[in-house]
């Protein structure tokens, strides 16, 4: 492509230096506000004439299938353990868990099939990350991700829009962490909506992640008036054992009884009821849950979005609820126990939950 391009204009010094100049130029003749209101235009041009570039996922194969046939099966052999339950007509947002397809895929699966075949997103904002409270948030700047034999497109006008915050860093296909938060999360979403567009953001665990969910939610929205949206969360719950260095109820089924019935759900119930910051502070004092600003800015963003032009189906949920408290219900809850049939100390929890 590259060669292509030179033959066919060779006198050319660089194809980034055109619309660097065409862009200069505009800003002179029309001034800054009617040229900052034409943007979106000349960038679209330049976007679908410059050569994309995908993110590969570093887990296919390992973490989930890497083949189509394998996929497929792997799907199906889920809605045996997990059966789906009732559909709902739409999603506001939905909490997944990150963990090899093995542990956590019947959960995740679960949840995203509680979602009504006749719905589905044009964009998914999808909130992850194993970062520090004093991490810088990090928008994967990519045209889009090849996930083994899946194909998923990115929306790159949020992308470059949310690139011009200072309060997000920004990676590249060439240079990023990979991060099981966002790919394993990803790799879920993409078999149940293939053909939407997705945007992913790592966010700490710091009150930060509330004020910044509501920001690019509302950013998505100005960007997207009529677009169906879709946020999710990445984040699995209590890491218990010695392998973690927590376990303050010693070993066995004590511990296990501990987590499922006092410790996940000191992050669960809050979070359920749209008691953020109380989730978010649970999972921070007690460990219980390990990407909780990615939960709650999920959820944020989800409220920006549905206090901004919207759809019908949207303005019709608002006017029939009295509260604007997500209405949330847990999926699936398991611990990696369940496949491991208590032969270690060491487990997970996991939660699939639609709001």
């Amino acid at each position: 492509m590259e060669k292509l391009w030179k033959n066919q204009a060779p006198f050319f010094p660089s194809f980034s230096f055109v619309p660097f100049c065409i862009k200069f130029l505009w800003w002179i003749v029309l001034g800054n506000s009617v040229a900052e209101a034409a943007r979106p235009f000349f960038d679209s041009i330049f976007y679908f004439r410059r050569r994309k570039t995908m993110r590969h996922g570093v887990f296919a194969g390992t973490w989930y299938p890497d083949d189509s046939s394998t996929t497929k099966r792997t799907l199906r052999e889920f809605e045996t353990l997990v059966p789906p339950t009732r559909q709902a007509s739409e999603a506001s947002t939905v909490i997944l868990p990150h963990a090899g397809w093995f542990f956590s895929g019947p959960t995740a699966w679960a949840t995203l099939r509680s979602i009504s075949d006749a719905w589905s997103p044009e964009i998914v904002l999808l909130f992850g990350g194993h970062l520090g409270p004093a991490s810088q948030p990090t928008v994967a700047k990519t045209d889009g991700w090849i996930l083994g034999s899946l194909k998923l497109e990115s929306d790159r006008e949020l992308i470059e829009s949310l690139s011009d915050s200072s309060e997000l860093n920004t990676d590249s296909d060439s240079r990023f962490r990979p991060d099981n938060g966002i790919e394993l999360a990803l790799s879920v979403l993409g078999q149940r909506f293939p053909n939407a567009r997705y945007v992913c953001i790592g966010i700490p665990p710091s009150r930060d992640a509330l004020s910044l969910g509501k920001k690019i939610g509302t950013l998505a929205r100005t960007l997207h008036p009529s677009a169906e949206i879709l946020t999710a969360g990445s984040t699995d719950l209590t890491h218990y054992g010695p392998s973690y260095g927590f376990a303050p109820k010693g070993i066995g089924a004590q511990a296990e009884e501990w987590v499922k019935t006092e410790n996940d759900p000191s992050f669960l119930q809050p979070l359920l009821s749209g008691q953020l910051l109380k989730a978010l502070d649970a999972a921070v004092q007690r460990g219980a849950a390990c990407c909780p600003g990615a939960a709650v800015a999920a959820l944020e963003a989800a409220r920006a979005v549905e206090e901004n032009p919207e759809p019908s189906h949207q303005k019709n949920r608002k006017q029939d609820s009295d509260s604007s408290k997500p209405e949330g219900r847990i999926i699936d809850y398991r611990t990696s126990l369940w496949r491991k049939e208590g032969r270690t100390n060491d487990f997970v929890g996991y939660a699939g939950i639609l709001f």
